[in-house]
């Protein structure tokens, strides 16, 4: 069974409990659980089990709503709930990409440059954001981008790299390339006898 989050804002109005209760009711017809979790920006998500999403949907006017700081945690927890294949999509209108630090576009070309890693080590605490800088404090990395006629920009998202596991796989490359390196230098063999030494020969029947 696929298992997907939708991260956005419930109107109680809307949402009632008899409509929570038709969407729990149907599930079922449609091979789906339906579940509907609070979370509180600032604490760990609760009922969400870590590497068990395949998707996660970021909604139109969270961002804004959020915030960078409140956003960026939410993401984390968004993250942590991915499994290792699973994505992340972001429905960013024009409010939601000011946040997130540009327009999406920009942030998947800026992402990589290397005046961008040094951002890694700052904290969220404006109301905007460097290009990437959100996503990159999450864990997440941008893959894609799709921007329809409304002007509404679609971000497919992917878990980043762990860090200390890249720094580890790293130091491992750089052991092996030395490792190889020294085996193949030319070794001198040196023949003879010394004190003691005796010569030694070979027959071949």
């Amino acid at each position: 069974m696929i298992n997907y989050i939708v991260m956005g804002e419930v109107d109680d109005e809307v949402f009632t409990a008899d409509v929570k209760k038709k969407f729990e009711d149907q599930g079922p017809f449609f091979k789906t659980i339906v579940e509907f979790q609070t979370w509180k920006p600032g604490a760990p998500a609760v009922g969400l089990r870590k590497e068990s999403a395949d998707l996660a949907l970021l909604s139109a006017g969270t961002a804004a709503r959020l915030k960078v700081r409140d956003l960026g945690q939410g993401l984390a927890e968004v993250r942590k709930a991915l499994r290792s294949d699973g994505r992340v999509l972001i429905i960013a209108n024009e409010e939601d990409e000011d946040v997130l630090g540009g327009k999406l576009e920009v942030i998947l070309e800026a992402q990589d440059l290397k005046d961008l890693r040094d951002l890694e080590g700052v904290r969220l605490g404006t109301n905007e954001a460097a290009p990437g800088q959100v996503l990159r404090d999450s864990g997440l990395r941008l893959l894609q981008v799709f921007r329809d006629e409304c002007g509404l920009a679609i971000g497919v998202c992917a878990r980043r790299e762990d860090k200390a596991k890249k720094l580890a796989a790293a130091k491992a490359r750089d052991l092996s390339r030395a490792s190889s390196s020294a085996s193949s230098e030319p070794r001198s063999r040196t023949s003879g006898s010394g004190s003691g030494g005796k010569p030694r020969s070979r027959s071949s029947r």
